[in-house]
C-alpha cells in the first residue's frame, strides 16, 4: 500500500462509530495511517487500514453542487429532519428507507448518504424519519358555560323534562336554582348593555343637545 498521505496531511477518515469526521495524519505504517480527529484526545486515534476508510476532504454536498453550478432537482433536497436525524446515526444502527432496509455501516454526513452492511447506499433525501411516540395529554372535563341570554322556552322545556331534586337543607328545588342564575345573568347583561349604551350616547351628543338648549331659551 502507497502511502499516499503523508504525516500532517489533513484528511477525512471513518472514526470507530463508522463516521466520516474531519482528521489529521500523524503517523505513517507499513499497512495503512494513525489518524488523530481534532478536538479528540489520543484515546481515541484510530489506525486506519483500508483505503476505502480515509479520503481527502471534501466539502459538504450543497457546497460541492455550487461550486459546480448544480442544485438539486425539484423534490430531491433532503429536509432538515432528515439531516438531523441522519447526524445522529452510528455504525449498527438499523434504519428505513423508501427503497430499502439495513443496518448502517458507514455514515458520511458531507455527501448526506449512508453505507449498510449489505453494501447498499442510502441518500438522506429517502430515509424514513422514526415515528415518535406523541406523550398522552391529559382529557379535562369542560366547564358548563351558559349563554348570558335567557330564553324563557328554553328553560320551560327543561324545567318540565328534567325531574325537580330537592335539597334536604334547604328545601330549596336544584333546578330553580340553576334557572335563576341563568335569569340574573342575563337581566345583569341586559343592564350592562343599557347603560352602556346610555353612556355612549350621553358622550356623542349630550353637550351638544345641553348647548342648543341654551340658545334656544336665550333667544325666546
Amino acid at each position: 500500500m502507497a502511502n499516499i498521505y503523508k504525516i500532517g496531511t489533513k484528511v477525512q477518515a471513518v472514526d470507530e462509530l463508522g463516521r466520516w469526521e474531519s482528521a489529521v495524519v500523524c503517523k505513517e505504517s507499513g499497512d495503512g495511517w494513525i489518524v488523530r480527529f481534532p478536538g479528540w484526545s489520543s484515546e481515541h486515534n484510530r489506525h486506519i487500514v483500508s483505503e476505502s476508510e480515509i479520503r481527502p476532504p471534501v466539502p459538504p454536498k450543497e457546497e460541492q453542487m455550487r461550486r459546480n453550478g448544480m442544485c438539486y432537482p425539484r423534490g430531491e433536497a433532503p429536509s432538515s429532519k432528515q439531516i438531523n436525524y441522519m447526524m445522529r446515526l452510528v455504525a449498527e444502527d438499523e434504519i428505513r428507507s423508501r427503497y430499502v432496509d439495513g443496518v448502517v455501516k458507514y455514515v458520511d454526513i458531507y455527501n448526506r448518504q449512508m453505507t449498510l452492511s449489505s453494501g447498499e447506499i442510502v441518500v438522506a433525501n429517502n430515509l424514513t424519519l422514526p415515528v415518535i411516540e406523541q406523550p398522552l395529554v391529559c382529557q379535562r372535563k369542560k366547564r358548563r358555560r351558559h349563554s348570558p341570554v335567557c330564553n324563557s322556552d328554553a328553560l320551560s322545556d327543561t324545567a318540565s323534562s328534567e325531574p325537580a331534586t330537592e335539597n334536604s337543607n334547604t328545601g330549596v328545588d336544584e333546578v330553580s336554582r340553576e334557572d335563576m342564575l341563568i335569569i340574573i345573568n342575563s337581566q345583569i347583561h341586559r343592564l350592562h348593555i343599557v347603560w352602556w349604551r346610555a353612556t355612549r350616547v350621553y358622550l356623542c351628543y349630550g353637550y351638544n343637545i345641553f348647548g342648543y338648549m341654551r340658545i334656544y331659551f336665550s333667544l325666546s
